[in-house]
């Protein structure tokens, strides 16, 4: 790759990590470890008089966090139009990213920039103003942000200089950063550096978030403004694809990222955008980005085959992740849904931000027996675990859920149910957990309805926090007649799954090795049908 196009994609690295709301110290030493632009790149491209006036002030033009990369970085924060049509970062989290900026700034000896100065500056002097008429400003006082996440093929991973792990871009990236963020062990970051993706790719993406915002409570004042920054940001995608040859033309990707984005024929790639709580006690914990569900989310994405045309059922739906990737792979129902009906309300509105309407309208259904009579579609539902099923059940061909096993009271709960969806014939099923009902066992024999279809297969994603409660799990799972496996192939980042892609999300929390190998997957199905 030449070395401006290399000097390009650090930059694309950057924008990922503004866009899932990284935290701040790790943008600031990716920011420290771009390398020196060429001629035509950074400070070359500044104005001379400013160059020359950087260092007669002592600064060195074309090193890591010269005036120019300062400046760039606030052109991204103010001018980039997803971070317009989501409102931005939170105005918290932009006076972090700005502070630990100056602060890298004057570590390396370097020069601040009088815009970095100004703009330190008015966001101190104004700590609790919120954007006005921005489509965050109702969200900032709750803890409530938008974060976006890029997902497609990825080369294998160069040695490369090392960053703070953080949180990651991805889930977890809500995390505090205290005074101990720099005594973090250092991530690697991989070198090649994750791809932009397809100039048509971003660009629909960014349309299709205005619109739903729009739709949902955007004033027209805020959509004039976001009308203004999209057109004068028209270029940016195209910068960051000059090494991308076809694969980045405005033919190639489409707009639900559910087909070739990369141009390769095969590969998807995209953008899922999410509103989601960073404060779990302003919202339920379903309205937060969990690590599991990127692990589940990489499996649809990288194994399409497993969900296309399937008639799929999400426990635990949270903010929409999963539900997102299921449509675009082609599911032939989505019905995602949760607990809380705090949560499943946000979910729709994250499914709606993403999936254009003509193709996929979400549907909100008031009780569990509306969800059952859908066959096609994308639809939410407030689903409680122990409540009766409809008659007849739920029509679902698979059913999925991640980081659902956070509580070892919630296990036979879960299980009962996955008995309930999973067994293939009809009659009464044994009770699990030697309880016939409560919140701490399986529902009674008289909530279990005949079937008259089944779930084939489910599959479980979860963070392992708590071994035992995982190990509580197997051993109900194994005593009510449940067969439970591991799948392989969805952590490796760059190994294709069986049959499918190396597809993985780019720059996020998979990345990290102390979570990723904490997570596990696993494949459960009724045990009979291993013997039919």
């Amino acid at each position: 790759m030449p070395e401006t196009d290399a000097y390009e994609t650090w930059w694309w690295s950057i924008l990922l990590l503004l866009w899932a709301a990284a935290p701040a110290q790790r943008v600031v030493d990716v920011l420290q470890a771009i390398p020196g632009p060429s001629v035509g790149h950074g400070a070359a491209a500044e104005d001379a008089a400013a160059v020359e006036e950087e260092i007669e002030s002592g600064g060195r033009p074309g090193e890591p966090l010269d005036q120019a990369s300062q400046r760039r970085l606030l052109r991204l924060l103010r001018r980039d139009p997803l971070l317009a049509a989501t409102g931005g970062l939170r105005r918290a989290a932009r006076s972090r990213l700005l502070k630990r900026l100056l602060g890298g700034v004057e570590a390396a000896r370097q020069v601040a920039a009088e815009e970095l100065v100004e703009a330190l500056a008015e966001d101190m002097a104004a700590p609790a103003a919120v954007r006005e008429g921005g489509p965050g400003a109702d969200n900032e006082g709750e803890g409530w942000q938008y974060k976006t996440f890029a997902y497609g093929p990825m080369q294998p991973p160069l040695p490369g200089p090392a960053v703070a792990a953080g949180s990651g871009a991805g889930a977890g990236a809500g995390a505090g950063e205290g005074a101990g963020d720099g005594q973090r062990p250092p991530m690697p970051l991989p070198v090649p550096l994750p791809p932009p993706l397809p100039e048509a790719v971003v660009q629909r993406h960014v349309r299709q978030v205005a619109a739903a915002l729009e739709q949902q409570h955007v004033s027209a004042a805020a959509q004039e403004q976001l009308g203004r920054v999209i057109g004068e940001c028209a270029n940016w995608a195209a910068a960051l694809n000059t090494h991308a040859g076809p694969s980045g033309s405005s033919s190639s990707g489409s707009s639900s990222g559910s087909s070739s984005g990369s141009g390769s024929g095969s590969d998807p790639c995209g953008l899922i955008s999410l509103r989601v709580s960073g404060n779990m006690l302003a919202g339920s914990t379903g309205c937060h980005e969990w690590e599991a569900s990127f692990a589940l989310a990489q499996l649809v994405l990288r194994r399409p085959e497993l969900f296309a045309g399937r008639r799929v059922l999400e426990l635990g739906a949270g903010a929409g992740l999963v539900g997102v990737v299921l449509a675009r792979a082609g599911a032939q129902l989505v019905a995602a849904t949760d607990g809380s009906a705090q949560a499943v309300s946000n979910c729709a509105a994250n499914l709606r931000l993403n999936l254009p309407p003509q193709q996929h309208p979400v549907v909100e259904c008031g009780q569990a027996a509306e969800l059952a009579a859908l066959e096609q579609g994308v639809a939410v539902c407030r689903l409680a675990w122990e409540e009766p099923l409809p008659p007849g059940g739920l029509s679902c061909d698979t059913v999925v859920a991640s980081d659902v096993l956070y509580d070892p009271e919630v296990v036979p709960v879960l299980v009962s149910l996955l008995v309930r969806l999973l067994q293939p014939a009809a009659g009464t099923p044994e009770t699990v957990g030697g309880s016939e009902s409560g919140a701490g066992g399986a529902a009674s024999k008289d909530a279990m309805p005949a079937r008259t279809d089944a779930a084939s297969v489910a599959y479980i994603a979860t963070l392992r926090r708590n071994p035992a409660t995982l190990q509580l799990f197997l051993e109900t799972a194994a005593s009510a007649g449940l067969c439970v496996a591991e799948v392989d192939g969805w952590g490796d980042p760059f190994a294709p799954a069986a049959g499918g892609t190396a597809v993985r999300f780019h720059l996020g929390v998979l990345d990290e090795k102390s979570v990723a190998e904490r997570i596990v997957v696993h494949r459960v199905v009724y045990a009979d049908i291993l013997t039919d």
